[in-house]
């Protein structure tokens, strides 16, 4: 990982800052307590949760979790999906 990782604490929540993501904290876990090991771990479950689906007219459709739960995101549209149908991939 050549991005440098921050530990920061946004208006509303704790995050790892890599690159231009922003990956959140879970609820619960002390920020200062997330070292360079658990940052990585936190880095590296964003990745595979943001996995690419397939693509729809040589475009991507990834997936995502963010703070209103699982997503696909195509073209820039989030959408918000149940994680039982999002997990099924």
């Amino acid at each position: 990982m050549k991005e440098k990782i921050y530990r920061q604490c946004g208006s509303l929540w704790p995050y790892v800052k890599w690159g231009e993501e922003f990956i959140s904290i879970p609820k619960g876990e002390d920020m200062l307590a997330v070292d360079m090991n658990r940052a990585i771990q936190l880095i590296e479950q964003k990745i595979k949760a943001d996995a690419l689906l397939l693509f729809i007219m040589k475009k991507p459709v990834t997936k995502g979790s963010g703070r209103f739960g699982p997503y696909i995101k195509y073209e820039g549209m989030f959408i918000n999906v149940q994680e039982d149908i999002i997990m099924m991939r």
